[in-house]
């Protein structure tokens, strides 16, 4: 079995950071530790990470190169988390091909301290006892269908390294759902989280390229563009759901999916 997961990235989760916080949102909760055990069991070769906060560019996909890097939570009021982990410079070698590189613009640089969407699913991996290579993507301001080839390029260049890489595009959804919370209300709020967390559920990956941008910039949305990566990523695969959730009681959406993946016969 092959795994695959959307997770979103409040800090909060981290029980160090939320203080008690985070027993608003426990489904979310539950539903965290119980997808990370479920890839940590798999002991994957790499974890592919897509994060919206990576240092994103207007005009290119920005992979960080750091054989090693660190992830902790001191801007969140955390100062004793620490997470050290391993990149994959091999993975990444492999992926900057010439081919590749017409297809897609990007770059890679040095980050050696993870963004906190990054950080947020390292914590629940290695507490869940997975310690192995990840590779960092950020999200570029370049359309969804440009998001969408990306996700080919990596699933391309994860079969020709061989072994196993799980995929996790961590984002959150809306912003934007309640008036009493830190962004104030849109009516596209709710709207957009109903619609992706029903796309995201039934696996849909293709119809994440026909939303509007006004309604996805609208939303304030976090992660759209992270889910269309995993969705390139998974194009070729079978995907069937294996759980699920959603909470947004501070007025941010956070959806939780788990994905069981298999090659399509005869690609």
């Amino acid at each position: 079995m092959k795994l695959a997961a959307v997770l979103p990235h409040p800090p909060l989760l981290v029980p160090s950071v939320g203080r008690g916080s985070e027993d608003g949102i426990p489904d979310t909760v539950r539903a965290y530790r119980s997808i990370c055990r479920a890839i940590a069991e798999e002991k994957p070769d790499r974890v592919v990470i897509v994060s919206s906060h990576v240092p994103m560019y207007k005009d290119l996909f920005l992979l960080p190169s750091d054989t090693e890097f660190i992830g902790n939570f001191r801007a969140f009021g955390d100062y004793d988390t620490r997470l050290d982990a391993q990149g994959d410079p091999d993975f990444l070698r492999r992926l900057m091909r010439k081919e590749a590189q017409r297809r897609i613009p990007y770059a890679t640089d040095t980050h050696p301290q993870a963004d906190h969407a990054t950080a947020v699913p390292l914590f629940f991996l290695q507490e869940a006892g997975l310690h192995c290579p990840i590779v960092r993507v950020a999200i570029s301001g370049l359309s969804l269908e440009k998001h969408w080839e990306m996700g080919r390029v990596l699933a391309q260049t994860a079969k020709e390294e061989g072994g196993q890489t799980a995929f996790i595009a961590s984002g959150d959804l809306s912003h934007v759902l309640k008036e009493t919370g830190p962004y104030g209300y849109k009516k596209e709020g709710p709207a957009y989280d109903a619609q992706v967390m029903q796309d995201l559920r039934a696996a849909d990956f293709s119809a994440l390229l026909d939303y509007d941008e006004s309604f996805l910039r609208n939303a304030s949305e976090c992660g759209h563009r992270t889910f269309v990566i995993l969705g390139g990523a998974l194009e070729k695969e079978q995907k069937k759901t294996l759980q699920s959730s959603y909470e947004g009681p501070f007025g941010v959406g956070y959806g939780t999916v788990l994905y069981e993946r298999e090659e399509k016969t005869g690609e």
